[in-house]
């Protein structure tokens, strides 16, 4: 599951959507992509679709 978020994140980078949120389309914070480089959300995407689990 690592190396396909990894994979993911490389393929965001070729169309140059790395660093934007998958669903509201913000910038994801800088300070969380050095801690999780292969982030698809923001922090409160992230939040909200952990919270609907």
């Amino acid at each position: 599951m690592v190396l396909a978020d990894v994979e993911a994140a490389l393929q965001r980078i070729d169309q140059g959507r790395y660093g934007r949120c998958q669903l509201c389309t913000r910038p994801i914070v800088l300070d969380r992509l050095r801690i999780v480089p292969q982030a698809r959300h923001c922090t409160r995407c992230q939040q909200v679709r952990e919270v609907g689990r």
